[in-house]
């Protein structure tokens, strides 16, 4: 392989990696990370397999571009909101799987109950700490019983809550389902609160 060839392999080697990790965590607009991840993996796919060609020939540089692509697409199954078909975003966790902010028209705001709080279920996804298990339970029966007004719990406390992480060896909840909730659980309250409600 030429210096030529070389260069272009690992510089698209490089842009790969870049658009896997920049995108998910320091671009907060889902639509602009998705565009540039997908861009990145179409560049670097591209130029690999250009790089490719010129050793192993076209046949072999298409089935690596196909394989990149196989894992570019699993890669943004597994660990982000960028996998978005027909209007429709696939992805490993819950919390990805949400609509693009505007895609879902706005509904009416409809206030949680004690049986919803109760109800509540998280998932605990392999790869990530995520919060302490029990110490989520406990604060979320406190919030079920400030509905039902067996305690003071305001807003504010939802907010400021800190939760640990699990001991070894065992999986939390997932922080973005479990911080979504509170901010629901957040709303209620002060909307409650606000009107005498609660």
């Amino acid at each position: 392989m030429s210096d030529h060839s070389t260069f272009l392999l690992w510089a698209s080697f490089a842009v790969i990696a870049a658009v896997s990790l920049i995108p998910m965590n320091f671009i907060s607009d889902r639509r602009t990370g998705r565009r540039i991840y997908w861009w990145g993996w179409l560049m670097g796919t591209a130029g690999i397999a250009v790089a490719m060609s010129g050793r192993e020939g076209w046949r072999a540089a298409i089935v690596g571009a196909g394989g990149l692509f196989v894992i570019g697409v699993i890669t943004a199954f597994r660990y982000t909101p960028y996998l978005k078909v027909g209007g429709q975003i696939f992805a490993s966790s819950r919390w990805d799987r949400q609509p693009d902010p505007g895609d879902q028209p706005e509904v009416p705001f409809r206030p949680l109950t004690a049986d919803d709080v109760r109800s509540a279920s998280f998932s605990r996804p392999f790869g990530q700490q995520g919060y302490n298990p029990g110490e989520v339970d406990a604060f979320v029966e406190m919030i079920a019983g400030r509905l039902e007004r067996a305690n003071a719990l305001t807003a504010d406390d939802i907010g400021g809550v800190k939760f640990g992480r699990p001991r070894a060896f065992v999986r939390g909840y997932d922080p973005h389902e479990v911080d979504e909730f509170l901010a629901a659980a957040a709303e209620t309250l002060a909307r409650l609160d606000s009107f005498g409600e609660a």
